[in-house]
């Protein structure tokens, strides 16, 4: 299955809508955001279908991005650190790709912050807030030469 924003807007749904049956609950400390973040994040990942193989690499490297999320989140637990978590996930995820034979090339910087207007509703930001990063993240490449690059899908 490709990527999709949809797919990671109903985990971010999960860390934001207490109404909801799988809601996680408010995290308590810093490295709680993180883990949330980083699950969601993570299982958004595993559906990459391009590069081939890829997926698996998400989920043997899980332990490695947790750690990212939490070096990302410790201590503060705003929109910089979420984009500091996202680029050093992506980061890595490119250097294991080169294990599979290509070239690949994380996304670069980070995504770009949506601007959130305050609501009662949480599907709002966990609709603008996947967008901006799965926008993001298939501006990654990955190429086995001579071929062109193609975009994480």
């Amino acid at each position: 299955m490709p990527l999709l924003a949809s797919t990671l807007e109903s985990y971010l749904t999960l860390l934001f809508d207490s109404s909801d049956p799988g809601f996680v609950g408010w995290p308590a400390t810093p490295e709680e955001v993180a883990e949330n973040w980083g699950a969601a994040f993570g299982a958004y990942l595993s559906e990459i279908a391009y590069p081939p193989g890829a997926a698996l690499l998400v989920i043997l490297a899980a332990p490695a991005f947790d750690d990212a999320f939490t070096a990302a989140f410790t201590p503060s637990t705003g929109m910089a650190a979420l984009q500091a978590g996202c680029a050093a996930v992506t980061t890595l995820l490119a250097v294991e790709m080169a294990a599979l034979g290509g070239v690949p090339l994380a996304p670069p910087g980070v995504f770009t912050a949506p601007v959130l207007s305050p609501t009662l509703d949480p599907a709002v930001p966990a609709a603008s807030i996947a967008a901006s990063i799965h926008t993001w993240v298939i501006t990654g490449t990955y190429a086995v030469p001579p071929a062109a690059p193609l975009p994480w899908s």
